[in-house]
């Protein structure tokens, strides 16, 4: 039996090719409705901020996304 998690992911120097975003977003969908309770990311990157939450609202998903790990774990205590 998997027991599900929080998760605060860090996406700091994430890249990712334009060709896979719908790839990327279509496993994290998977991941986090089947493995996390509740999950939080964060990026000290303004850009990279705006458009991973561009990439995964598109995806229907809810882009919790922060600007540093201490605001991505106070909301996940929040939310929790």
């Amino acid at each position: 039996m998997i027991k599900a998690l929080y998760t605060v992911a860090s996406y700091d120097n994430f890249n990712i090719l334009p060709e896979l975003i719908d790839e990327y977003t279509g496993m994290v969908r998977g991941v986090v409705k089947n493995l996390y309770m509740n999950t939080t990311c964060y990026s000290t990157n303004a850009f990279a901020r705006m458009k991973s939450g561009e990439a995964l609202t598109e995806k229907k998903l809810t882009p919790r996304m922060h600007e540093s790990r201490e605001a991505a774990q106070k909301a996940l205590k929040s939310e929790g």
